[in-house]
């Protein structure tokens, strides 16, 4: 769990970073977005596996 957060993390670094110095590059921008919102959403259900079967 702790490597997918610093995955989420370092990704919304990288799309940070698009945004502030490359605004133009809107597909690298959405495809960064999409993979964050992807890695969150499988964390999301880890904790979530995690709690029922406690």
């Amino acid at each position: 769990m702790q490597l997918m957060g610093r995955a989420l993390t370092d990704i919304r670094k990288v799309q940070n970073m698009l945004e502030m110095q490359s605004p133009g590059q809107t597909e690298a921008i959405k495809l960064q977005r999409e993979a964050g919102d992807l890695v969150w959403q499988v964390i999301q259900s880890m904790q979530q596996s995690q709690q029922q079967s406690q």
